[in-house]
């Protein structure tokens, strides 16, 4: 009777293991089958849920390439009036100039001493010098182009790259110069017949 039992369990355990292993198989089929489509449900034009998880993405990747607050921030100048000294910051962001002093908070961080040359900025128990023409970050900084730098620097490339090969240039101008003088030549001739 034990032997029936156990034969009868063995069976049913052989039996599930099988049937776990068929609906196993379908489960990858169908996953398998639906994975093909998942493009058409994902960017579904039908779907409330369309490009949520692309929006997700994008918006991480946007976070993640953010300069930092102090790279915006570029030291002017510096003041002495009397014993204190003034430093002048220029926002790129919003193109204004600030004063600061000793102490100050400028961007995330804080105005810990000013000389004539540098100012020492801290963040987070760090501490960078910067001299004029940096940012807060001791990084040389220049401020972003506009349209008009950017007529203006191929304006002077043009510019440049004429002046740099004259004979080239001298030669095209004579090679002008004297088409235009034959053609007036032969002009000149035609109206005197």
């Amino acid at each position: 009777m034990i032997s029936q039992r156990c034969q009868f369990c063995v069976l049913t355990l052989l039996f599930l293991a099988f049937a776990g292993h068929i609906l196993g198989e379908e489960q990858e089929e169908l996953q398998g089958f639906w994975g093909n489509y998942k493009i058409l449900v994902d960017r579904n034009i039908f779907s409330r849920n369309r490009g949520r998880s692309f929006e997700r993405e994008s918006r991480e990747a946007k976070e993640q390439v953010a300069p930092a607050p102090e790279s915006y921030f570029v030291l002017k100048g510096i003041v002495q009036q009397g014993s204190e000294h003034i430093a002048f910051f220029e926002n790129f962001r919003t193109g204004e100039t600030m004063r600061a002093r000793i102490g100050d908070a400028v961007a995330r961080g804080k105005v810990q001493n000013i000389t004539l040359d540098t100012v020492e900025y801290e963040l987070n128990g760090k501490l960078t010098k910067t001299e004029i023409g940096n940012n807060l970050e001791g990084e040389v900084s220049s401020p972003p182009l506009t349209y008009n730098d950017l007529i203006e620097s191929t304006a002077m490339s043009s510019e440049i790259s004429t002046a740099s090969t004259p004979s080239a240039g001298e030669t095209q101008q004579e090679e002008d110069d004297d088409v235009l003088r034959r053609l007036r030549e032969r002009r000149q001739k035609e109206l005197e017949k």
